[in-house]
């Protein structure tokens, strides 16, 4: 039996449920579907496109269920909390610039919105604050334990972990920084260097130590990458950790330090120092600079605004259609859905293309079967803890959007009890998963090339 114990200790808030949704749990199944997503990503530059013989390969390593297919894990995984610090967030300010309407920062509170419930109390004028469920602080501590009586598939599980770990995170908003976890301790039968990085160079040589583990042990799993393996000029249909298609990035500039006077801790302001890369800073409520909202098309966000029934946005303008002028929209590419808050809007994604007749796309409005409801992000922001000082880490995959991917969205509109008024499709003129995927490849080489800035990249590998 192979067998290594992790303890951990969280970083950021971490937001994590269970059955009871009200309470905060640090669930194993929710630890090993982490674990099998960072599995895809290192396994997809063995397998390439062949999503066949990759789902066997997970499924040899973590389980797999279905009809005449279902095999037990020969990984097991177990999760558990050792000491709970149970947060919540319930306060209330006087206006949207009474500081108690900022939870931890302008920037984290931004990156975890979604864990967050802000909204105007129309009795007292005022804002309520409040988390929408329980989490587990800072400083909570848990443990992991890794076994299996296969070697290669323990060399594979502790592969999946060490990335879930460092680069990845758990619980909502993982992909956002929360959820970021440091190993404390380590004991068993591990392989890998876990913690206690004393440099970005030297955490950047154990990446590539993780990865020369994986590429060892997948082979010996008995699944072959078969005919269907991609070749290097086609993009990769799912997030894949391999040189050409996926970045790691950090600066220098956005370590964190704690604040001298005030109570913001290490962990804040090293999200705050990327946010201010991100997201710029606020123009009245909102962000309006930064990388993310050099992909936006304000044209396209003033239309939401203007609509008021069911509508068809493209660059056809008819009785039914509005024109936008300038159809660059790219921050769908950071994830869905996106909220237009102050247009009361929300988009999708959309499966196909705009249906050409009238009672078609009113068809297809009214059953949402077409819809995409959430396309994760193609990038993860976690924290990593080196010589003591917390880095933010950004690792950018470029693959295929989502199937069947037109670039068409669905989206719509809601009124003051969150009641569906409007709704209707945009197409972003000339966009499809190629685009989607050169987004993505572009935004790895201007990085990687030096074209945005100073920036320590620590994959692919190179000289520091």
């Amino acid at each position: 039996m192979y067998e290594a114990i992790f303890e951990l200790e969280a970083i950021t808030p971490l937001f994590m449920r269970g059955a009871d949704q009200r309470k905060a749990e640090f669930r194993s199944a929710s630890v090993k579907g982490v674990m099998r997503w960072w599995f895809r990503a290192l396994a997809g530059n063995y397998f390439g496109n062949n999503i066949k013989a990759l789902r066997e390969a997970e499924g040899k390593v973590f389980g797999s269920a279905g009809s005449g297919e279902a095999k037990k894990s020969r990984v097991f995984v177990r999760a558990e909390v050792k000491d709970k610090r149970e947060g919540s967030v319930f306060q209330h300010a006087a206006s949207w610039r009474d500081e108690k309407a900022i939870v931890w920062s302008e920037y984290v509170d931004y990156l975890f919105f979604s864990a967050l419930d802000k909204r105007k109390n129309r009795n007292t004028g005022g804002v309520d604050v409040k988390s929408r469920f329980r989490y587990y602080d800072t400083g909570s501590k848990f443990e992991v334990v890794l076994s299996s009586h296969d070697r290669d598939a323990f060399l594979l599980a502790e592969a999946a972990l060490w990335m879930a770990i460092n680069l990845g995170g758990f619980g909502f908003r993982a992909r956002r920084g929360a959820g970021s976890l440091r190993v404390t301790k380590t004991k068993g039968d591990f392989n890998l260097k876990f913690n206690n990085f004393g440099s970005l160079r030297e955490f950047a040589q154990e990446v590539s130590t993780v990865v020369s583990q994986f590429n060892e042990a997948i082979g010996n799993l008995g699944v072959s990458p078969g005919k269907n393996k991609r070749d290097r000029a086609d993009y990769p249909l799912y997030p894949v950790f391999e040189q050409e298609n996926s970045l790691i990035f950090t600066r220098e500039e956005w370590a964190g330090i704690r604040y001298h006077s005030d109570r913001k801790e290490k962990w804040v302001s090293a999200l705050d120092n990327f946010g201010r890369w991100f997201l710029d800073i606020k123009r009245g409520r909102k962000f309006s600079g930064g990388f993310r909202f050099r992909c936006a098309d304000y044209a396209l966000s003033h239309t939401f605004e203007r609509l008021t029934d069911n509508k068809v946005i493209n660059e056809v303008s008819d009785q039914r259609t509005y024109k936008s002028r300038s159809p660059r929209e790219k921050r769908y590419y950071l994830g869905l859905p996106i909220r237009y808050a102050n247009y009361s809007t929300t988009v999708s994604g959309w499966l196909g293309s705009v249906p050409t007749d009238n009672k078609d796309i009113e068809g297809a409005l009214r059953s949402k079967k077409n819809t995409v409801e959430r396309r994760a992000s193609g990038y993860w922001l976690s924290l990593v803890d080196i010589g003591g000082i917390l880095y933010p880490m950004v690792t950018v995959f470029a693959s295929q959007f989502y199937p069947d991917y037109s670039g068409v969205f669905y989206f719509d509109k809601q009124d003051k009890w969150n009641r569906i008024y409007a709704k209707g499709l945009v197409t972003i003129t000339g966009e499809n998963n190629s685009s989607a995927y050169r987004f993505y490849k572009k935004w790895i080489e201007n990085i990687a090339q030096g074209i945005d800035g100073k920036f320590v990249v620590l994959w692919p590998r190179r000289e520091f």
